[in-house]
């Protein structure tokens, strides 16, 4: 911000990011007042949800490979394939008990289910 770097100058004084920028009401810069879980939107956030899950992750691959099916996540986003047959309550049932385990919760309203066949 105020120093000079690969021979570029100053964007603007810190009295102006100050004024200008973080003191926006249209929120501009937004502070998270978190105190617990995976900080959201920080570049690491990723490396710590693998780190933290690492163990989740193993579990459910052998759980879904039991039932024939597969597992994936993508940070916090979990996605179960099951053959078709396999009971979706209690699919839903067993990993929100086991991420709450890992003291997570499912965010409920975010799931969904759908079956595929043929191809």
């Amino acid at each position: 911000l105020g120093r000079k770097r690969n021979g570029r100058g100053r964007v603007c004084s810190p009295a102006d990011f100050a004024e200008h920028v973080r003191s926006r009401k249209d929120g501009l810069v937004r502070t998270h007042d978190q105190t617990f879980g995976i900080p959201q939107g920080t570049p690491i956030s990723g490396l710590y949800a693998n780190i933290y899950l690492r163990t989740f992750d193993r579990e459910m691959i052998a759980w879904c490979a039991r039932l024939g099916g597969s597992y994936r996540r993508y940070s916090d986003d979990i996605a179960v394939i099951l053959p078709l047959g396999a009971k979706v309550r209690h699919v839903v049932a067993v990993v929100e008990k086991m991420l709450a385990d890992y003291g997570l919760a499912m965010s409920v309203d975010k799931t969904d289910s759908a079956d595929f066949k043929g191809g």
